[in-house]
């Protein structure tokens, strides 16, 4: 009896203490994923009352480095990986980071780090915590399952089908990445793999216990065809109901799977443009979506059949909604609306029921008269517009009435812009932007609390008075009540590897410069080979601007590896190293390949056969050796590196060069690849560019920017790129950008006024590429660049032609030897031409500056932008603005057609001509 009672005693004790552990613990309290729960209602009970001091700060090495670069003509729909989204429980934050591969765990009273863990790729998405364990998906392939406390891994599990990496936007990742979080929900584990549908994409149920498969559903990317948007591409934040799993499904809707089988269930429809991977699911109805062309836009859905339903969250579309039973505060551009939802119950049953009514019967109408007006013959057609017209009116009046009636709804409001988060934690609604954090009284929108912050506020947390804050510039700030301030930031702590002093420093230091140097490699990716300390990997990174990747013998020697260079503040964004089999790296990718192991004395012992395979064509250089002044130079067998790397090449094009120190093999061209020398092809354009090598089925090689921003928007149908010699040339808005065919590292980046071609399909293309150089057009030159460089090697003008602007280069084309080009009248208005007569100096010019022509359009855009600023340029995009004004040509009539016969002619250019491409002599 004694015994017993000692032990429960012991028992109490026990369990007193882990209670105490701090804020979160067994008993489910902390926020335990991202936005609080399964349903991402990012709300939390537990109270956060301001005000608060800010307690400690972390800042990352780098910012996040988000998975896809930002658009250019819309809202960002899948940029859920630009902060470091943060976790709470047991008195420690937990965060993952897409800079150095790491997931962290920070004490939340001092914010020292407790521990760390390392995967072998990006972290993009928040930890989910169950019970005492820690759960978090990597772009490796790998779902983690760590204690939450110590974070020892417990299992991992690689949903995908292989090993086999792939470059994706600058990163060497799995082909099957993990791109959702992690969610879990009664002792059941789900995740999802891959993210390109015809390369395969697996939907996971797994034991939380042990991560045994429950079930797994990877035969879904089998139907891309079936589905709407090219198919499932799993990217973003899980949500679940009771016996439904939304998978977010990048910058399309999410689809829909059955919990307890996996089997797919529905794809949602957006019913219009609407997308992206923000969800929450709110009674019945999963809201779904982030824009709509560049504006706010959600849209509701029946939680059960999918189908589309009218909803207050869908008719208040914000950036950001936090829903309770009585109230949906919804975070917009303008501000926070706390929206009573009993009223818009009322008013759903009564007026606007009926205003939704009579818009679908006025919509019906005019989608008759539009086929009628189509079908009409000329001259009848005037009855017709007058009914269109008036019925637009109707429209526009109804929309007045239903917007008039919007305000009745409000419980309050509270204007701020520039907000883009929000969060209730308790009686408090916590916000967050550019520079700014701020709480409000849930009841009454009253200010409660208000501060500036170091950054931008793109996620937030709340755990028992612990109010969590991460920006996009890689920051994490703990704000709490305390009487004293004990605010500061904390950086990681990076201090000199430990070859910095003494050991072979200097031999690894002088064997990167004169790789370097004997290469003159100093961009892409590095490939090191039995990278035994990370030496010879840290010092390429610090002596050039390659990503560097190494390949550890061990995983012991991979992780000694990783430690010190992230001491450094080189691991991630510039150097990885892991212990992974050569044969599941990409074909191609390598600019530079050299060895650890043998600049150390050693040997090289992976296959010739694989060496050469990842080995770029066109200059990708395998050099092994040792520095000269080496105690060991001279000692390695360069003529038995010679036989053994030539065994590999298989009738490769290879050129050989050695010295006394080293011995160097560059690959030449791939035999049988074709070129793509401008916009068709080639001057026959015949759309065919003779390469023998690219068959089915294709699979994906590298994927990565340039992105949107820059580009010309598609419906322009602007120029194509071009491909010659293992460089690839894309033309974007008045800037020309080269990449490596082979890795998508970016070369160079050129900005040309003028050079930009809209309306290629009437214009014919302004770019094309011969040995000799690559050709621009803008305006009344052709520039040749260097594509090695993109410098400026001769800059051509129109021949016998008036130099005052009149007269533009149109088409131009190059064969082996010669240029041609055609001469047409200047266009009416350049691409930027709209732009700059409305705005100066990133201001909006006065009114009576304005053109005539431009003054309505330019109202309207004063009104929505009391500043300009980057959206203004997205609105133009997305409007089409910007080409449409310039491509009114001056000689071109259009096509009329009479009785099966072309009656005008399409009339752009008035002269062509030939010279030289070297010298730009003319030939004729």
């Amino acid at each position: 009896l004694a015994r017993f009672w000692t032990c429960v005693c012991v028992i109490f004790l026990v369990v007193a203490g882990f209670n105490r552990c701090g804020p979160g613990a067994e008993s489910g309290e902390g926020w335990l994923t991202f936005r609080s729960d399964n349903k991402r209602s990012g709300y939390s009970s537990q109270s956060t009352a301001p005000p608060l001091s800010l307690q400690w700060a972390y800042a990352s090495p780098q910012a996040p480095m988000p998975a896809w670069p930002a658009p250019g003509e819309e809202m960002a729909r899948m940029q859920m990986d630009n902060a470091f989204h943060a976790v709470s429980a047991f008195g420690l934050v937990y965060f993952g980071s897409s800079v150095d591969h790491k997931v962290y765990a920070l004490d939340i009273k001092t914010g020292r780090e407790k521990w760390h863990f390392w995967t072998d790729g990006p972290v993009r998405y928040a930890p989910t915590i169950w019970e005492d364990r820690l759960f978090v998906g990597s772009d490796d392939g790998f779902i983690y399952c760590l204690k939450a406390k110590s974070g020892r891994l417990l299992w991992k599990h690689r949903p995908g089908p292989s090993a086999e990496r792939v470059l994706g936007n600058g990163s060497m990742i799995s082909l099957w990445p993990l791109r959702t979080s992690v969610l879990v929900d009664d002792g059941i584990v789900y995740c999802c793999a891959g993210v390109f549908p015809y390369e395969g994409i697996s939907i996971c149920a797994l034991h939380a216990g042990d991560g045994t498969i429950v079930w797994k559903n990877d035969t879904i990317g089998d139907h891309e065809h079936e589905l709407i948007f090219g198919g499932i591409s799993p990217q973003g934040y899980l949500v679940a109901s009771e016996r439904i799993l939304y998978v977010p499904s990048s910058r399309a809707m999410p689809a829909a799977f059955d919990k307890k089988s996996g089997d797919f269930l529905y794809y949602l429809e957006p019913g219009g443009k609407i997308g992206g991977t923000w969800t929450v699911l709110d009674r019945g109805h999963l809201i779904a979506g982030v824009d709509l062309s560049g504006t706010p836009a959600k849209a509701a859905y029946d939680e059960l059949t999918g189908e589309r339903r009218e909803d207050m969250h869908a008719w208040f579309p914000g950036i950001d909604l936090v829903v309770t039973a009585d109230t949906s505060f919804s975070l917009t551009r303008e501000g926070i609306y706390a929206l009573d939802r009993h009223k818009y119950v009322n008013l759903q049953q009564n007026q606007l029921r009926d205003i939704r009514g009579k818009r679908e019967q006025l919509r019906a109408k005019l989608r008759d008269i539009s086929t009628r007006l189509a079908a009409a013959a000329p001259g009848t057609t005037a009855p017709l517009t007058k009914e269109r017209d008036d019925i637009s009116l109707m429209l526009t009046d109804l929309a007045a009435v239903e917007d008039l009636l919007k305000p009745g709804m409000f419980a309050w409001e509270y204007p701020h812009s520039g907000l883009n988060t929000m969060i209730l934690a308790g009686g408090c609604l916590f916000a967050g932007g550019k520079d700014i954090l701020l709480g409000c009284d849930a009841m009454t929108g009253n200010e409660l609390w208000k501060t500036e912050i170091t950054g931008n506020v793109r996620g937030l947390s709340a755990v028992e008075g612990y109010l969590i804050v991460s920006t996009e510039e890689g920051g994490l700030f703990c704000y709490a009540q305390a009487e004293k301030d004990r605010s500061g930031e904390m950086p990681p702590e990076t201090a000199p590897a430990p070859w910095d002093e003494g050991g072979r420093r200097e031999d690894f230091r002088a064997a990167a410069e004169q790789i370097i140097a004997e290469t003159g490699i100093r961009k892409g990716y590095a490939l090191v080979l039995g990278c035994e300390t990370g030496q010879l990997a840290y010092e390429l990174a610090r002596a050039g601007d390659l990503k560097v990747i190494g390949v550890a013998p061990t995983e012991r020697k991979a992780a000694a590896a990783r430690k010190w260079l992230s001491q450094s503040g080189h691991y991630g964004h510039k150097v990885v190293v892991a212990d992974w089999k050569l044969e599941t790296l990409p074909d191609y990718f390598a600019n530079l390949i050299v060895s650890e192991g043998l600049s150390a004395g050693g040997t090289v012992s992976e296959p010739a056969e694989e060496v050469f395979r990842v080995l770029k064509p066109y200059g990708g250089t395998a050099i092994f050796g040792t520095p000269g002044q080496s105690p060991r130079a001279g000692d390695i067998d360069l003529e038995g590196i010679s036989e053994w790397f030539s065994s590999g090449v298989a009738g490769g094009s290879v050129q050989i060069r050695s010295t006394e120190a080293w011995i160097s093999f560059t690959r030449g061209e791939l035999a049988g690849a074709g070129n793509w020398t401008e916009e068709y092809g080639n001057p026959g354009n015949t759309a065919c560019s003779g390469d023998e090598l690219v068959k089915g089925p294709l699979g994906i090689l590298w994927f990565g920017g340039p992105g949107s921003k820059q580009m010309v928007e598609r419906h322009a149908k602007a120029q194509s790129p071009l491909s010659m010699d293992g460089r690839m040339f894309t033309q974007g808005e008045e800037v020309i950008m080269a990449y490596d065919a082979y890795n998508g590292t970016l070369l160079w980046e050129r900005e040309i006024p003028g050079a930009v071609r809209a309306r290629a399909d009437v214009d014919g293309g302004n770019f094309s590429l011969n040995r000799k150089g690559l050709f621009v057009g803008a305006f009344d030159r052709c520039f040749r660049l260097d594509p090695v460089s993109g410098e400026t090697l001769a800059e051509f003008k129109l021949p016998d032609t008036p130099d005052d602007g009149s007269f533009r280069w149109a088409h131009v084309s190059a064969d082996g030897t010669r240029l041609f080009g055609s001469r047409a009248r200047a266009l009416k208005r350049e691409y930027l031409a709209f732009y700059e007569a409305v705005v100066d100096n990133g201001k909006w010019r006065p009114p009576q500056q304005i053109p005539v022509e431009y003054l309505d359009q330019y109202e309207a855009l004063r009104s929505k932008y009391p500043q300009p600023d980057e959206g203004l340029m997205e609105d133009f995009k997305r409007s089409g603005v910007l080409w449409r004004l310039m491509t009114d040509f001056p000689d071109w009539e259009n096509y009329q057609v009479k009785e099966g016969a072309l009656t005008d002619r399409l009339m752009v250019s008035d002269v062509v001509f030939a010279m030289d491409a070297e010298t730009g002599q003319l030939n004729w």
